[in-house]
């Protein structure tokens, strides 16, 4: 007995699932079908209700979507159905969605599709931060002990020097800080990275932050002169066109000995 012209695609038993450090899940799964002919009936098994069709070698191959890398562990699952779109959900995991199709041409007219899928689990992932050290110039005149280095216009120190104006415009060229001009302060930037199924926005840009928002006591600030923090942009990406799953990245620049000043920025919400 033979069973002619079978093509819908039937989910395999076994798929892949993988949980990343970052939160992201990136999971696989195989689907069968025969296309042609006079294909001996056992060669199909089980075409309402899933299972394995042999033959399944692959001999060429054809990709499309996004490459999202290997993925590890075993799940069983069976069910029928077609196979999902590039960017359709995951049949058993809403959350998750198709990135790519790899599709395997086989023995006996056996073809072996494996859907990618991408996503993460529940609403939001947790955050995680990456700190980037840095270094600004600044005036000598602006440190904040200025007036232990360099003192006022009415009693000078360590050989400053000040115009009728009460401007400061050097050191003498015989005292200790002569040809100093600049001072170097802490201008390192912190990100915070995540990702959510919650619309991103871009109203907090430009407001002060004690700590970057990962949490209580979850941050400890790499200086004790950090007084708080500057969040000065969100970018964001939606990772997979159509499923409203966004990487998040909030980027913060540290503040000097004196903080971020409230008059000049406003300050975020519950700060």
């Amino acid at each position: 007995m033979s069973v002619k012209g079978i093509t819908t695609p039937v989910q395999q038993v076994g798929s892949s699932y993988l949980v990343k450090s970052d939160g992201l899940i990136e999971a696989t799964l195989t689907f069968a079908e025969i296309k042609g002919s006079d294909q001996p009936q056992s060669a199909f098994d089980g075409a309402t209700t899933g299972g394995d069709i042999p033959g399944a070698g692959s001999s060429s191959q054809i990709s499309s979507g996004a490459d999202n890398g290997n993925v590890s562990g075993q799940t069983q699952t069976s069910s029928k159905g077609g196979l999902p779109p590039i960017g359709g959900e995951h049949p058993n995991h809403p959350n998750l969605f198709c990135t790519r199709r790899t599709v395997n041409y086989g023995e006996l007219g056996v073809t072996t599709t494996t859907c990618d899928f991408l996503g993460i689990d529940g609403e939001e992932t947790e955050r995680f931060l990456s700190y980037v050290a840095g270094v600004n110039s600044e005036s000598i005149d602006a440190h904040p002990r200025f007036d232990e280095i360099g003192g006022t216009p009415s009693e000078p120190k360590n050989g400053a020097l000040f115009d009728d104006n009460n401007q400061f415009t050097g050191f003498d060229s015989n005292g200790d800080f002569a040809g100093e001009v600049n001072y170097y302060a802490p201008g390192a930037n912190v990100e915070v990275t995540y990702y959510t199924f919650n619309q991103p926005t871009l109203d907090n840009r430009m407001k002060i932050y004690d700590e970057p928002l990962m949490g209580d006591n979850f941050f400890l600030k790499p200086s004790p002169e950090t007084i708080n923090y500057l969040l000065t942009d969100t970018p964001f990406r939606e990772v997979i066109p159509g499923s409203g799953l966004y990487q998040v990245t909030e980027q913060y620049l540290q503040s000097e000995e004196l903080g971020w000043n409230a008059r000049i920025y406003t300050k975020g919400d519950d700060q």
